[in-house]
């Protein structure tokens, strides 16, 4: 190949090279360009727009007329729903993150309880109210490991225990039951003493027997109650 092919073809090689570089300048400078138009224009719009308003304002004020109350007036049925919505929403946020708070302190509550009659518990009394609490306090913690172990969340097992009338109803017709078999057996063997201890112990033998027959009645009522959306 000769020098002057050579020299051409490298010639035209770098015309090629300035070409491309030329059109990307230009392509560049064309995009600022609309750029700044477009930019130019949005200006324009919102200058106008502006000025627009003013002039309504001034016309309505002339004749009287509360222009920013009209203003605030003219929502669309659009932006009214919007609206609602977004406070519906922010309504149930805030609901929702009191509703956990009050579980928080139901739980806390129970557990507060529950560890306050344990105390009790240790102490003698001859007061025939503090027994009848103690007894409930063994029923109570009874149930509650056992629903426990039953797989019941902890909200689910504060909703059972801590419906006043259900636990009650429970708790006498469990002590009643107990009280009742208690006397026959001690016609039947022929005793006649009246040993609290041996009915406690007595009772504490027959309970897991005597509450597993009430659990499927009662446990029943719960997961009723928690599809009612009546649990904490």
């Amino acid at each position: 190949m000769s020098s002057d092919r050579l020299k051409r073809l490298k010639e035209l090689k770098n015309l090629k090279n300035q070409s491309i570089k030329d059109n990307k300048k230009e392509l560049y400078q064309d995009y600022e360009k609309k750029k700044l138009d477009l930019n130019k224009l949005q200006k324009l719009k919102d200058k106008k727009l502006k000025a627009t308003e003013e002039l309504n304002e001034l016309e309505l004020n002339s004749k009287g007329i509360d222009y920013n109350r009209l203003k605030n007036m003219n929502y669309t049925i659009s932006q009214d729903e919007d609206w609602n919505l977004k406070l519906e929403n922010d309504k149930n946020v805030k609901d929702m993150r009191e509703f956990q708070n009050y579980k928080q302190l139901a739980e806390q509550t129970y557990l507060k309880k529950l560890k306050l009659k344990s105390k009790s518990k240790s102490k003698d009394s001859n007061n025939d109210d503090d027994d009848d609490d103690l007894k409930n306090y063994e029923i109570q913690i009874r149930l509650y490991n056992d629903l426990k172990k039953l797989g019941y969340s902890e909200e689910e097992i504060i909703t059972k225990l801590t419906n006043d009338s259900k636990l009650n109803d429970l708790i006498v017709q469990l002590k009643e039951t107990d009280e009742k078999s208690y006397k026959k057996r001690k016609i039947k063997s022929g005793d006649d003493g009246n040993d609290d201890v041996g009915f406690i112990n007595d009772k504490n033998k027959q309970f897991n027997d005597k509450l597993n027959r009430h659990y499927d009645k009662y446990l029943d009522d719960l997961k009723d109650d928690i599809k009612r959306g009546s649990s904490i």
